[in-house]
Order: structure tokens, then C-alpha cells, then sequence
């Protein structure tokens, strides 16, 4: 498997540093990133678009790489400081999916975790979620979005 330092470095040289963020923090939403990752970038989905002049309406708030010594790890993240929506939820982390496809180097090995870190949630949303029309494609694997309270741990949600 590919080292998170070599796949960190590998996706920060296609990217202009205009759309590299520093956390992952959406008005009052947030993902706490430990030093347990480190190194890591996170892509600021929406400078990016703005950067390459795309109006896609569709995008997830950010992409993490990164990971620890043993495994790199690329997450879409999406986060909602109102009401988790399961369709919209879907849409954006699909589309961070997509980008996550073209950051990484074909030949290399990631782990993938979709994320959505959410406020309010329905009881109902969260088997929604599990359902397989809901998993996110990554190459040749689907997983599910992993749900997270805002505020919570990424290193907690990559497991």
C-alpha cells in the first residue's frame, strides 16, 4: 500500500494552494482533524470550483488526504449545520467522490470514507443512509456514508 506522505504529496502538487484549508469548518458544522494524521491536506471544494471557473451546484464541502503511518485515507465530507438530508447528503458526496477519483494517482492504494457531519438528524435518516442506493462509488469498491455529529473526531470515523 502506498505511504499517506507519498499520496498527501502526490495530490498537493496538482492543486493550487488557494484551495487548500487549513480545517474543515462549514459556518457552525466542524470536523476536529488530529495531529494523528498528520501529514494531511484538506481540499476547500468550493475555492477549488472557484479557482477552475466550474459552476457545478453539486460538490461536497471538502476532501481529506491523509492518514497515518500505516494507511492513506481520502474522505469526501459534507457538513450540514442544519437537518441531514439523505438525497442531497448523497448527491454532494458523490460528487466528492468524483474528485477524490481524478486528485489520486491511479496506481495508488487509499482507503476511502465518505463523511457527512451533521446537527439535526431524523431517527429515520440514518437507515436511510445504510440503504445500497446510498453508497458512494470509489473505484471499484461502494461503501456507505459515515455520519458524524458536528464537532466529532475524523480519525474516529475512519475505522
Amino acid at each position: 500500500m502506498t505511504t499517506f506522505s507519498s499520496t498527501v504529496e502526490s495530490v498537493r502538487v496538482k492543486l493550487p494552494s488557494e484551495a487548500l484549508a487549513t480545517q474543515c469548518r462549514q459556518g457552525e458544522c466542524c470536523l476536529r482533524i488530529g495531529d494523528e494524521l498528520d501529514p494531511f491536506l484538506i481540499v476547500d471544494v468550493d475555492a477549488l470550483a472557484a479557482i477552475e471557473a466550474t459552476q457545478r451546484d453539486t460538490r461536497c464541502d471538502y476532501v481529506f488526504v491523509g492518514g497515518d503511518p500505516s494507511e492513506a485515507w481520502i474522505v469526501p465530507i459534507e457538513l450540514t449545520a442544519g437537518q441531514l438530508r439523505v438525497e442531497k447528503t448523497v448527491k454532494q458526496v458523490r460528487a466528492g467522490a468524483k474528485l477524490a477519483n481524478r486528485l489520486v494517482p491511479l496506481g495508488e492504494e487509499v482507503r476511502f470514507r465518505p463523511v457527512a457531519a451533521y446537527r439535526y438528524a431524523k431517527k429515520y435518516v440514518f437507515q436511510e443512509f445504510k440503504m445500497n442506493e446510498n453508497q458512494i462509488r470509489f473505484r471499484d469498491k461502494s461503501v456507505a456514508i459515515r455520519l458524524a455529529k458536528c464537532g466529532d473526531s475524523l480519525r474516529s470515523k475512519l475505522s
